[in-house]
């Protein structure tokens, strides 16, 4: 049998997909999975990807409890995705005020909606996955057998996320206040998109190091922006 190696540019292509819009397909051990991204398609790509109008709603688990669909036993079991059946009323824009939180006090009233079976809670942990490493809202619709130009496997997102593909794109010393030897590094895998950056304080000596974890945002942190809400 042969086996298809792991292939992580598959992975940021499907991710580069998303954060465009547009629909990418993961192949999953019920068959292949159609994704269309909540947050970043529209009403007029929801036609073309789901033209009968049955496509449910794919919602994390988190999402899932905000929204109470635990009560109903097709979302009962913890730290599981759920899936949102395909009502009459379920559009676009319902879509995207029942998938994202911001909209929660402008429309407190949703539903009535009902939660479906999932065929396969595995390949929707790894479809909310992919969503997350686009920096996006963990929410779909989905397709059991749909079709799209990108298709993506499980593997091939773990490759993407391998850290020990990681490699040292710059480094440069950076005086900061407090630690005038610090120094600046960049890392990245050959497919990543931007850089992980750390600013390392002291003499690294193999012994685990303290850290402190930062999203985004490096005006504040280390430039000092007056802007920015994280610092000086």
């Amino acid at each position: 049998m042969t086996v298809t190696p792991a292939n992580p540019r598959a992975a940021a292509q499907a991710i580069d997909a998303l954060r465009r819009g547009w629909s990418v397909v993961l192949a999953t051990k019920a068959g292949p999975l159609a994704l269309l991204p909540i947050e970043t398609a529209d009403a007029a790509r929801l036609a073309a990807f789901d033209p009968a109008g049955t496509a449910p709603v794919l919602l994390s688990a988190g999402r899932a409890a905000t929204l109470k669909l635990a009560n109903q036993r097709a979302a009962a079991a913890p730290d599981c995705p759920a899936l949102v059946e395909r009502a009459p009323w379920l559009d676009f824009d319902a879509a995207t005020a029942l998938a994202d939180p911001q909209f929660d006090l402008k429309t407190p009233l949703k539903g009535p909606y009902r939660a479906i079976d999932i065929d396969d809670p595995n390949g929707a942990r790894w479809a909310l996955k992919l969503a997350t490493l686009a920096g996006m809202l963990p929410a779909f619709f989905v397709l059991r057998g749909g079709t799209a130009e990108i298709g993506i496997a499980p593997e091939d997102i773990e490759a993407h996320e391998d850290a020990s593909r990681l490699v040292i794109a710059a480094r440069a010393h950076l005086p900061v206040n407090g630690a005038e030897r610090a120094e600046i590094v960049a890392f990245r895998t050959p497919e990543m998109a931007g850089e992980h950056v750390a600013l390392l304080i002291g003499n690294p000596n193999g012994a685990p190091p303290l850290v402190r974890l930062h999203s985004e945002c490096l005006t504040g942190d280390v430039l000092g922006s007056l802007k920015c809400d994280c610092g000086p």
